[in-house]
């Protein structure tokens, strides 16, 4: 399982929900969405894509491969 979180920033902050939810559920990974222009780790478990394309590719990857 993963959970994603959609930002319109370039230096994304995730929420308070998005750590809740990490908490809550324990997924494989996080996911941030943003318009960056490289792909980076926030955190550990936590990536940050560049844009919903990478984001996408991301998610089938995880369900497709």
């Amino acid at each position: 399982m993963k959970v994603f979180e959609f930002k319109a920033s370039k230096a994304p902050k995730p929420g308070r929900d998005f750590w809740t939810l990490l908490e809550t559920l324990k997924p494989e990974t996080g996911v941030i969405a943003s318009p960056v222009d490289q792909p980076y780790t926030y955190r550990q478990g936590v990536r940050v894509h560049a844009g919903v394309r990478s984001c996408i590719h991301a998610l089938l990857s995880y369900y497709i491969l």
